[in-house]
């Protein structure tokens, strides 16, 4: 079966998300991890995982962001996607760059670990 875009925002109740592109929330799942078992930076316990699905159509992007955790980005269809990591510092650079897909003979990850306190 193939999707459009269209169909998958439809499908998925995909609203927009505010750094940019689609999303739709499934989760959060886990265990409950109280706030002294968290890292500094958060405001109150969390569960241990959550999960969204997310897509950029073609010609769009993301804004810069940094997360207090680390994300597992997975490739399920669709085209290929790169995101740069900008370092931790207080403003981006330059860094390396993630390669998310299916042509691993390219170097593309079906999956790949995009680290915390990072600048993407």
């Amino acid at each position: 079966m193939s999707y459009t875009a269209q169909d998958l925002m439809r499908l998925l109740d995909m609203k927009p998300h505010i750094e940019g592109g689609w999303y739709s929330a499934v989760g959060p799942f886990g265990v409950d991890i109280p706030l002294e078992g968290l890292p500094e930076g958060y405001g109150g316990g969390r569960k241990s995982a959550s999960r969204i699905y997310y897509m950029l159509q073609r010609g769009e992007g993301s804004r810069w962001n940094m997360l207090r955790s680390d994300e597992l980005w997975l490739w399920q269809m669709g085209g290929s996607t790169e995101t740069l990591l900008g370092g931790s510092g207080d403003a981006p650079g330059t860094g390396e760059i993630l390669r998310l897909g299916p042509r691993l003979e390219l170097g593309e990850g079906l999956g790949i670990l995009v680290p915390a306190r990072q600048w993407q």
